[in-house]
C-alpha cells in the first residue's frame, strides 16, 4: 500500500484530468448551439464523467464546465460521505491537484512555443538541480 497520501495525489490528478477533458469537450461545440445541441453537450459530459467513476472508483465528482464567462454544466455526482450526497456548492481543498493544473499550464506554453521545457524559471537559481 503506498498510504494515504499518494492516494490523494492520484485522485487529484484524475480529478484534474477529468475537468481539462470535460473543458475540452465543451469547447469543442460551437458558440450559440441550440438548446437540442446543448442538451446532447451536456449528456456528454454527464456520460463522460459517469465513465471516470466506474473506471477511477472515484467516490464524489464536483465539475464546472464553462465556456468564456457561461456555465454549461455545474454537476456533483456521488456520496461525499457515506449517505451524504455530493453537491455542486461543496467545496474540497485543492491540496496536489494544482501540481497537474501548472503541469497542464506549462505543456500549453510549450505547445504556444512560449517556452520551452529547457527555459529556466525567472528568478530562479540556474544551479539549481531539483534534487533536496
Amino acid at each position: 500500500m503506498h498510504g494515504p497520501w499518494l492516494r490523494r495525489c492520484a485522485i487529484g490528478s484524475i480529478v484534474a484530468g477529468l475537468v481539462i477533458a470535460l473543458t475540452g469537450v465543451a469547447i469543442a461545440a460551437p458558440v450559440g448551439a441550440r438548446p437540442t445541441q446543448a442538451s446532447d453537450e451536456k449528456a456528454e459530459i454527464v456520460d463522460l464523467v459517469r465513465q471516470s467513476i466506474e473506471a477511477d472508483s472515484l467516490k464524489a465528482v464536483i465539475i464546472e464546465v464553462t465556456r468564456g464567462d457561461d456555465v454549461v454544466l455545474h454537476k456533483a455526482f456521488g456520496e461525499s460521505m457515506d449517505d451524504v450526497p455530493a453537491t455542486p456548492k461543496m467545496h474540497f481543498r485543492n491540496g496536489s491537484v494544482s501540481v497537474a493544473y501548472l503541469a497542464n499550464l506549462l505543456l500549453q506554453y510549450v505547445d504556444e512555443k512560449k517556452v520551452t521545457l529547457d527555459t529556466p524559471a525567472p528568478g530562479g537559481d540556474p544551479t539549481a538541480t531539483g534534487r533536496h
